[in-house]
């Protein structure tokens, strides 16, 4: 998986993942797309079933997923603040399609403080369906 020339975010090799909450204070907690990635894969995956078929309802499947990752940083969030670590702010995206063969583009740009701030990317592809969700740490 490529953006251009360069690996998705979540794909590039990095130290083995952390919670939020086994962080230490003086390491300036840093968004680690690599901490969030298999916690977004997994609600993903529970959700989207390798056999799901575009249907009416799929615009709803979008707000599933996009609230159980959020429910669920949020509960890391607690974590990391009943040990005093700052907190993050996540804005979550999801986008679905029927997959159909047509390409699944997405761009953004941020402003913000790259030593505490970051994001994640992650594709997900079954036969019938193509999802890119998004995830977007910025510490409070």
């Amino acid at each position: 998986q490529t953006h251009g020339t360069r690996p998705f975010p979540c794909d590039r090799p990095r130290a083995p993942a952390r919670q939020l909450a086994d962080m230490d204070d003086d390491e300036g907690v840093a968004f680690e797309g690599e901490t969030i990635k298999p916690l977004v894969e997994r609600i993903v995956q529970k959700e989207i079933a390798p056999d799901y078929l575009w249907n009416a309802k799929s615009s709803d499947l979008q707000s599933v997923v996009i609230e159980n990752i959020l429910k669920e940083l949020a509960a890391e969030n607690e974590n990391a603040a009943r040990e005093g670590k700052r907190p993050f702010k996540f804005v979550v995206l999801c986008e679905l399609q029927q997959n159909v063969g047509a390409g699944l583009a997405n761009a953004c740009t941020c402003h913000w403080d790259s030593s505490t701030d970051g994001h994640c990317v992650f594709k997900y592809e079954t036969e019938h369906v193509q999802a890119l969700v998004t995830v977007y740490g910025v510490q409070n």
